[in-house]
């Protein structure tokens, strides 16, 4: 493990800019290669065929960068990296490991995971987190149409709240003593202070970035691995530039050189 290569990082799209954000901030020395696979969201709600197929592309390119590690910022692609990580050489971070540690870490008894659909259905996060202590009750429900709304960059936040309702409504009726809740999609941190303002009984939000950055953080630092000077955010999409440039500059990214480039990873 080289201690200037860079790291990777996936997503579906944008969702990925809230691990991005935060390695930026923890590891400002470390030099970034992100891939957000635009042209091919949601992947919520693809096959997992699908996904196993376009994330194999995806890794293969960040092999061919020489990444030291890839972070899987998408839950969904996480939520099936057994099909995967086996095939290459350098480590890869499942942010839905993170999501579940940190539930551990705290000690919840009861958690709530919003998710895509399919994370949802692969019941990814109560195997993790009940793997780890399987006294901790976990609900999981998965939302049709937010990450689609959220990518989209345009959504108002009646739409938002609308898809909150349509997906958390039953939950919350039925727990109402529920008060954490896991955002088990990158993109929803983007608009976590709206999903406090509908829920506020959710008074603990679990953000997986965060545990995940600290994760790759102690890997290289046990390897001897942290860059000592780098820094660097290169930005690859197989869906608009533009889009992702701008919501890159609005998220708060710092930006190097070109700012984007256009690769494409195909479906089945």
């Amino acid at each position: 493990m080289r201690a200037n290569a860079p790291i990777g990082i996936l997503d579906s799209g944008v969702g990925g800019y809230t691990v991005a954000r935060v390695l930026q901030k923890r590891l400002p020395k470390e030099d970034i290669i992100y891939y957000g696979d635009g042209g091919n969201a949601p992947y919520g709600n693809r096959t997992a065929e699908d996904i196993v197929h376009i994330v194999g592309q995806i890794l293969d390119f960040m092999a061919e960068q020489g990444v030291k590690a890839v972070g899987l910022a998408c839950n969904t692609s996480s939520a099936l990296i057994d099909r995967f990580a086996d095939n290459y050489d350098f480590p890869i971070f499942s942010i839905v490991q993170a999501g579940a540690d940190e539930v551990l870490r705290r000690g919840m008894r009861q958690v709530g995971v919003l998710s895509t659909v399919l994370t949802a259905k692969t019941g990814s996060y109560p195997r993790l987190i009940q793997a780890g202590d399987p006294a901790v009750e976990v609900f999981s429900q998965g939302s049709v149409n937010l990450a689609a709304l959220v990518e989209s960059g345009t959504a108002s936040e009646e739409e938002i709240v609308a898809e909150l309702r349509a997906s958390l409504g039953q939950l919350v009726t039925e727990q109402p003593e529920l008060d954490t809740l896991v955002l088990g999609c990158t993109h929803y941190p983007i608009v976590q202070d709206i999903i406090a303002r509908t829920y506020p009984q959710f008074t603990n939000i679990i953000d997986p970035a965060l545990g995940q950055v600290e994760n790759m953080k102690a890997c290289f630092a046990g390897n001897n691995a942290l860059n000592p000077g780098g820094g660097k955010l290169q930005l690859y999409t197989s869906g608009d530039c533009g889009k992702f440039e701008a919501m890159a500059r609005q998220l708060g990214l710092k930006l190097s050189g070109p700012a984007i480039y256009k690769k494409v990873a195909h479906p089945l």
